[in-house]
């Protein structure tokens, strides 16, 4: 099955475009992953069907060194000759590659082009917008001004190790059975994931809180040391912790918990991580075109600087990142003393608990410093938005050497802002707009492209068709509602009208390639994450020491869909499948049965019909004794 799924890949990298009467671009995207104590390098091509950009596994060969970016280069090569596509090919079809910074650091794109024979502006590798958020956001944390967050996330997560096992663990469950609450199983912090991870560990904290209170006002550290009721590895930990007088991580005491400080910072940070978490999201998103990652990081940029108090002075003073149009107004209640963003849902919701030194109906306590200040969170709301501005920095920073290729992209192939710039503000014309930034996407193409031949005034001629029947879609009220999402036009959804339909794309065949070679140029290699989690999750404990059959369970779990959900790409390779096959017969294999064997009548009641018709039931039938 997979040598058959993997000859449909193959046929379909080789074919034409039914629209664009023009050989298929695509992007190609690389990561290494450790399995099986060996480094594999995944390899994933981003393809455009109907103007949407879905992702094709390849192969995830065995590395035979992590030392030079040549050889995982020839790595990347070998891997899509073996897709039948050769040298001369790929200069044509390959236009675009996402890499992390390790990629970067070893020049991935000086040795995979000069393999391929192609120049280097015009493959244009980009470092993944969610490996740059995850940089700034370190980059932010290693200040030495913010030493109050390492500590913060040493308590955190020598708080969830606490009572992740042992004794400790069965004590939680109990208050939680005491309590009547649901409470979120322990999570740690992984040095080596994204954000979300993060924010899962402060969410948890900030769930379990109440628990947690109850738990540390029976059994502190100093009890524990006397003779608790803890393990003896715990007792032996915590003594060592005490030796060592590593004060950071003997820092989880109830005081801490149970402050108007810790509680605060608790509040704030899963409001932060909440604005970055929906940004990395954004920027994960395979299906979002290469513009897109520049708007969600500015918007990303905008809820930070907003994130902020009423007495502190106007967004226009924070620096050159700040968008204009961001504008914050002065709050005329005096009882809120805070400004809440509609991010800011935490601070919203308990901030006037915190001024009565209260959070869910636990009394906290003040800083021996601020019980002669009426707000106790002032110090470190003061933090937070200190935080957030240097955030903004940092993010600011690591954006900043954006290919100009993909600023042209946005002022002339971006939809949603052709809508804004001719109809919502007529700030320009329909024949003036983009007409400019597509010349030079035109030029930068006949410079740099040697092998991809393109007609530029074909393309400037039916680009502003192009743009006439954008807007005529878009006057259609019924259309509109399709196309947008919570009020915004979307252009991917606008650009799948023009690659499904026949009338909207005759005429414009040239632009639309043109536009499919632009928008494979692309920025994320989140993707090949998930495909390494797949790996991981088809390794046992008796798994021999063989990789071809892992890649081979990945290339079927990736690229296969449910099998009631089968499409005709699925349905074809099973007819290509078991008609090379004597026995016309499919094996399936349930949970609490044997085996069973289902005869193939049809190719398409193979899976479709057979599986509808009787479902296999999720927990085992009570069997009547009587």
């Amino acid at each position: 099955m997979t040598i058959t799924i993997k000859n449909k890949i193959t046929e379909y990298l080789h074919s034409v475009d039914p629209v664009t009467k023009r050989c298929r671009p695509f992007g190609i995207t690389l990561d290494k992953v450790t399995v099986l104590k060996r480094s594999m390098q995944v390899t994933i091509v981003i393809v455009m069907i109907d103007g949407q950009l879905p992702s094709l596994y390849l192969q995830s060969p065995l590395c035979q060194t992590e030392l030079t970016g040549e050889d995982l280069g020839s790595n990347c090569v070998r891997v899509l000759e073996s897709f039948g596509l050769k040298r001369t090919a790929l200069k044509e079809q390959l236009t675009g590659c996402a890499v992390d910074g390790a990629y970067i650091n070893l020049k991935i794109e000086k040795h995979l082009c000069r393999k391929l024979g192609m120049r280097e502006k015009w493959l244009t590798v980009s470092w993944d917008s969610v490996h740059l958020l995850e940089l700034a956001i370190n980059d932010a944390k290693k200040q030495s001004k913010f030493s109050w967050l390492q500590r913060f996330i040493k308590t955190c997560g020598t708080l969830m190790k606490k009572y992740s096992y042992g004794k400790q663990y069965e004590h939680l469950l109990g208050a939680d059975e005491l309590f009547e609450e649901q409470i979120l199983q322990p999570k740690q912090f992984h040095v080596t994931r994204f954000v979300q991870s993060e924010l899962r560990v402060y969410e948890t904290v900030l769930r379990d809180w109440t628990t947690l209170y109850y738990l540390q006002e029976q059994d502190c550290v100093m009890n524990s040391l006397a003779g608790g009721d803890v393990s003896a590895r715990t007792r032996r930990n915590i003594h060592a912790e005490y030796e060592a007088r590593d004060r950071d991580n003997f820092s989880y005491k109830h005081d801490n918990i149970k402050s108007v400080d810790f509680v605060c910072k608790l509040i704030g940070l899963n409001d932060i991580y909440n604005i970055l978490v929906r940004a990395s999201m954004s920027v994960q998103q395979v299906n979002k075109y290469a513009w897109e990652h520049d708007d969600s990081i500015r918007y990303l940029q905008k809820c930070l600087n907003e994130y902020k108090c009423e007495e502190e002075e106007s967004v226009d003073s924070l620096g050159p990142t700040i968008d204009d149009d961001c504008d914050i107004q002065e709050e005329d209640d005096e009882e809120t003393r805070v400004r809440v963003m509609p991010s800011a849902k935490y601070i919203e919701q308990y901030y006037q608990d915190l001024l009565k030194c209260e959070f869910k109906q636990c009394p906290i306590i003040r800083r021996p410093g601020d019980y002669d200040i009426e707000d106790p969170t002032t110090h470190t709301r003061k933090k937070l938005i200190e935080l957030c501005q240097q955030l903004v920095e940092t993010i600011a920073t690591r954006f900043r050497e954006i290919p100009s290729i993909f600023i042209l992209m946005k002022y002339c192939l971006d939809a949603s802002r052709l809508y804004d710039q001719v109809i919502s503000t007529g700030k320009q014309t329909m024949i003036d707009y983009g007409r400019v930034e597509l010349q030079g996407l035109i030029h930068y193409t006949l410079l740099n492209s040697e092998h991809t031949q393109i007609d530029g005034n074909a393309i400037q001629d039916q680009y502003s068709e192009w743009k006439r029947r954008v807007l005529r879609e878009i006057k259609d009220k019924e259309t509109m509602d399709i196309l947008t999402t919570n009020g915004k036009l979307i252009t991917s959804k606008e650009m799948k009208t023009f690659y499904t339909s026949r009338d909207l794309s005759d005429a414009i065949i040239d632009f639309l390639y043109f536009h499919s070679l632009m928008v494979l140029k692309i920025r994320t290699e989140a993707i090949c994450e998930s495909a390494a989690s797949i790996l991981k999750g088809h390794i046992h404990g008796n798994r021999s020491l063989n990789h071809d059959p892992l890649d081979s369970e990945v290339m079927l779990h990736w690229n296969a869909p449910p099998l009631h959900l089968a499409d005709s790409f699925i349905k074809h390779s099973l007819n290509d499948n078991f008609s090379s096959q004597k026995e016309k017969n499919w094996l399936f294999s349930k949970k609490s049965d044997q085996y069973q064997i289902w005869k193939l009548i049809s190719p398409d009641s193979i899976v479709l019909n057979r599986l509808r018709k009787k479902q296999v039931p999720r927990l085992p039938e009570l069997i009547d004794d009587q």
